[in-house]
């Protein structure tokens, strides 16, 4: 678990990320930990770091009251 959660800290600052949820972990019968589902929240303000992140956004997906500050 330990690994696990290095590994996602990592991931966490290494993206500008706001949020990192993971739930559940799943601990499979040989002692590997699994992500079962996730939702991650990446900084807007920090996307021209990413675009490679940024390529993926889908403004469809988004609110439109959200989108138009």
């Amino acid at each position: 678990m330990t690994k696990f959660v290095a590994a996602l800290y990592k991931a966490y600052e290494a993206t500008d990320s706001s949020m990192f949820e993971i739930n559940p972990v799943l601990k499979t019968s040989d002692d590997k930990i699994i992500a079962v589902d996730a939702k991650v929240t990446i900084d807007d303000n920090a996307l021209y770091r990413h675009k490679d992140i940024e390529a993926m956004r889908d403004e469809s997906e988004e609110n439109p009251v959200d989108a138009a500050w």
